[in-house]
């Protein structure tokens, strides 16, 4: 039998070696193959050779230790390099089933060889050869007038008016006939209700925010309106983005494959190694040209980071996001410390505790890496179980309240203590359960009118408020902390329960159910950590100058054991800056700049200028910035931050277009090959000017059809060399050629389609940049 197999790029070895490791013979991820059976090795998005299976051994190998046990290969053919996506998987003997429209591209479950099936007349493995035998693929119309070759497939569009899928076609030599090994699969992927016409398709893309489906359905839908017809190039963009239908896929925590040694196209091999220098340095920068996936590339870091302290579960990106771990920031001249780290904000009394105050007041509001340190801190607090703060989320608030004063009222505290739970006064005969901060306060106003009938007397909004924060404000998984003095605490405790009314007290009947956690034999000081601001004698309100990483630190102060416990394996918090030279660093950052150092983490405070607090990043905390080396080279940067970032190149991959999930299309009208033509502009540019100022992948990456690419190369890919080479069209022709320029230095826009078919002056002028 004929199959293919996926080799990971971490593990070259294999390759090298021509084994397998995944444990004794009949292991799933083995497919069933046996002596005899012939292999495609699939390896980094090519294919060049083909090997036979020899047999099982236990041969050592360092990668399945733990379960030892290898298949062999011996090698029958060496050829030149075919790549997955539109050669290997457009071979016309190839029958296009689920296994090669999909599992060739994508990671499957304990699975590492699947099986080719052939069509009739298909060589022997030995004979095959790969691009004398392509096949066309095309979307068209019924009524389109193609050139078909025997094995050339249709995708059959009944009209322009409906653009519905009728039928999937394979040329005979005289006729198109059903293939029905594809047209099943489309069947089976899209129920009757969901066999969605392409224009509806491309609605719901746009509705998903499927933003290289919509590319790529635009494409489509352009072609079939000017030409009847659209080119495949790539079988793995059509059948996800088409055949496939509308697939809204959840997010999904995958377990480990392999051992956690994930084989395939789509593993993060080669984010591996970036995510490990987050262990050896918590900041990093990710620097290189523009498009080449600098953004793209820290969401891969993360999933890999989440991957390494999951023992292999891969935990999607989007995931990240969704627990709110993860966060995007773009700097810009305009980015300032106050949005960063703090700054002062006007509010209006009433939005603080003084509901009937109308007075404008300021507010110190935290910027997005002190939000982040803090939902950080809550994370290494719920992480040790024994303080009882898994309760405790971004959300939770911190309250100050009197329990009685110390030494006079002390039995008040005692009974609190005693029975886990905080306490107020106030209408001692009837439950506040529903009553809002209206009904409180008319109820007080109403109380006091009886027992003084003094309409002078102030008006009640104190007690209102402080009534209300315990009926209505206070919420389980908020921290409270117990009164001492102006200046210190004598507790902090957790509220784990709602509002109720204990009828039998008749002095502090209105509580809430508490866990201590924490009880201080000698009054704590919190005067600094709350800004320099001392406590008042009201007996609840906010404290909203303290945030959950204060508290962390009350809780550990003084005992390492706890604080070892809370971080080990604690869940990481990810701040991606987006352009982040394009900002003042040293002035966004301010005195943050020395705490982000990893031996200053949560070891070194600094006060703050607004706040006037003490402030630490937490370890868990990290920070993953992006660099356009054409905006500014990073030997221009300042020192300080040089100092404290672990910097990583980017440059422009050609491997991209050997990963059918990556990109739309590698060859172009199968004449103009995307990754020769990025490599030998990048070349021209590299000698020209220099390397800072290449062309990323990424601006081929979503190229459908040859209109794709016009529109890419005129309104993109020349205005930037334009910018690059101002003034100086003479390099510029040098560079693309004189082709695409007029006698005067403008712009040449060239014919992008030719009479019968020929090659037409734009393909014919690229065509000459590969040479």
């Amino acid at each position: 039998m004929l199959y293919f197999g996926k080799f990971s790029s971490k593990y070259p070895e294999q390759i090298e070696g021509r084994f397998y490791a995944a444990g004794p013979e009949g292991a799933d991820w083995y497919g069933g193959i046996k002596p005899g059976d012939y292999i495609f090795p699939i390896y980094q998005g090519k294919v060049d050779r083909l090997w036979r299976v020899i047999g099982y051994t236990n041969r050592p190998n360092k990668i399945n230790k733990d379960n030892p046990g290898v298949v062999e290969f011996e090698q029958i053919k060496v050829f030149s390099p075919v790549r997955l996506s539109d050669e290997f998987l457009r071979y016309r003997f190839f029958k296009l089933d689920l296994n090669l429209l999909n599992k060739s591209a994508k990671s499957v479950y304990r699975c590492g060889f699947l099986p080719i099936s052939t069509s009739e007349g298909c060589p022997e493995p030995i004979e095959i050869n790969f691009r004398d035998n392509l096949r066309n693929i095309y979307v068209a119309l019924a009524s389109a007038e193609l050139k078909p070759v025997v094995g050339d497939l249709r995708i059959t569009i009944n009209n322009l008016s409906e653009k519905r899928i009728t039928s999937i076609d394979i040329w005979t030599g005289n006729q198109f006939i059903e293939y029905s090994i594809l047209w099943k699969l489309y069947l089976e992927k899209n129920t009757i209700k969901e066999r969605y016409s392409l224009d509806k398709l491309f609605e719901y893309a746009r509705k998903d925010q499927a933003i290289f489906k919509q590319k790529y359905l635009e494409s489509v839908i352009k072609d079939l309106e000017e030409s009847d017809v659209f080119k495949v190039s790539n079988p793995v963009a059509l059948y996800d983005n088409i055949l496939v239908g509308r697939k809204k896929t959840p997010v999904k925590i995958v377990p480990p494959q392999n051992g956690g040694k994930g084989n395939g196209l789509d593993d993060l091999s080669d984010y591996e190694k970036y995510a490990r220098l987050l262990n050896f340095n918590p900041n990093l920068i990710l620097y290189g040209p523009p498009g080449t996936g600098k953004t793209y590339a820290a969401m891969r870091i993360v999933e890999s980071y989440e991957q390494l302290r999951n023992k292999g579960v891969f935990v999607p990106f989007e995931a990240v996001v969704a627990q709110q771990r993860a966060e995007f920031v773009t700097f810009h001249q305009a980015y300032s410390y106050e949005e960063f780290v703090e700054g002062i904000r006007p509010v209006l009394a009433d939005e603080e505790q003084d509901e009937g105050n109308q007075d404008l007041k300021y507010k110190i509001e935290n910027g997005i890496l002190k939000r982040m340190a803090n939902a950080a801190s809550i994370q290494l607090m719920k992480k040790n179980q024994v303080l009882g703060t898994e309760n405790i989320s971004e959300t939770s608030k911190i309250w100050k309240i009197s329990l009685g004063a110390r030494y006079k009222e002390e039995d008040i505290y005692l009974r609190c203590l005693q029975d886990e739970i905080i306490a107020i006064g106030w209408f001692h005969n009837q439950s506040l359960e529903g009553k809002t901060y209206e009904d409180i306060y008319t109820a007080l106003l109403v109380e006091q009118k009886k027992k003084s009938g003094d309409g002078n007397l102030p008006k009640p909004t104190n007690d209102a408020s402080t009534i209300n924060y315990m009926v209505n404000e206070i919420n389980p998984g908020d921290v409270v902390l117990v009164y001492d003095s102006p200046k210190t605490i004598r507790d902090i405790v957790l509220v784990t329960g709602d509002y109720y009314y204990q009828k039998d007290d008749m002095i502090f009947p209105h509580r809430r159910k508490v866990k201590w956690l924490k009880h201080f034999d000698e009054p704590k000081d919190i005067l600094v950590i709350n800004g320099g601001t001392g406590l008042t004698l009201k007996t609840i309100y906010q404290l909203t100058k303290l945030t959950m990483a204060d508290i962390r630190q009350l809780l550990i102060e003084d005992d390492e054991e706890e604080q070892r416990a809370a971080e080990e394996g604690v869940a990481p918090f990810y701040l991606i800056i987006d352009e982040i030279n394009r900002g003042n660093v040293a002035k966004i950052f301010g005195e943050l700049i020395t705490l982000i150092e990893k031996d200053k983490r949560d070891k070194i405070p600094c006060t703050l200028p607004y706040s006037k607090k003490p402030f630490t990043l937490p370890d868990n905390l990290y920070i993953i910035g992006t660099m356009n080396t054409a905006d500014r080279s990073i030997a221009v940067l300042d020192t300080a931050l040089r100092r404290r970032f672990a910097f990583v190149e980017l440059e422009p991959d050609l491997k991209v277009f050997d990963n059918p999930s990556l990109i739309a299309s590698a060859k172009v009208n199968d004449k103009i090959d995307l990754a020769r033509l990025l490599d030998a502009l990048n070349k021209s540019i590299n000698e020209q000017l220099d390397r800072d100022h290449r062309i990323g992948h990424s601006y081929f990456m979503d190229i459908v059809n040859l209109t794709d690419l016009y529109n890419v190369w005129y309104y993109k890919i020349i205005p930037l060399l334009l910018d690059y080479f101002y003034n100086d069209i003479a390099t510029l022709k040098n560079i693309i050629g004189a082709e695409f320029f007029t006698s005067q230095g403008g712009v040449n826009y060239l014919d992008l389609v030719a009479a019968d078919g020929a090659v037409s002056a734009f393909e014919r002028a690229l065509l000459a940049i590969i040479k």
